[in-house]
């Protein structure tokens, strides 16, 4: 690992890695939640727009930077999904209990982390340049809302639910 990491200078083709996967895993948790066929076939068509988008990324300079248009656009799709499941479960309105519904607290959580973080992932090369305090103030709430998303993901763990997502 220390070895790595002395190779590797700049890990952002890593995160565009993750951001793809994670991408990928949300697409099909969605898919599942929002089991309509409408739903999936727009699921499906923005995965693949996003796809052929970071494939393109791949292949310029710009790989070597932070992925701001990429993760900002990332957020609104995936802040798209978690309304479109809140709609369904207010539609539907027979749910029992819903702080034990696996769906609520993964898209709770995501909406907490992307509602918040969309603005920072956009505006990522303007808080480069603030002074150092705000620098590290900004990136500190980012970490605490990483932590809420976890903690969010781990309670949807907990709970037993209906959707096939164990």
């Amino acid at each position: 690992g220390v070895k790595l990491m002395r190779v590797i200078e700049n890990d952002m083709p890593l995160y565009r890695l993750y951001m793809l996967i994670e991408l990928l895993f949300l697409a099909k948790i969605y898919q599942l939640l929002i089991p309509s066929k409408r739903n999936k076939t727009i699921v499906l068509c923005v995965t693949i727009f996003f796809l052929i988008w970071w494939i393109i990324e791949l292949t310029t300079p710009q790989i070597w930077a932070f992925p701001d248009a990429l993760r900002f656009s990332q957020g609104i799709i995936v802040l798209l999904w978690t309304g479109a499941y809140f709609l369904k479960v207010f539609k539907e309105g027979f749910v029992e209990n819903l702080l034990r519904e696996t769906g609520f607290w993964i898209s709770a959580g995501l909406a907490i982390y992307f509602s918040s973080n969309s603005l920072l992932f956009l505006f990522s090369e303007f808080v480069v340049h603030l002074s150092d305090q705000s620098y590290y103030l900004i990136w500190t709430v980012h970490a605490f809302l990483t932590i809420l998303l976890y903690i969010a993901y781990t309670i949807a763990i907990q709970c037993k639910t209906n959707h096939n997502l164990s």
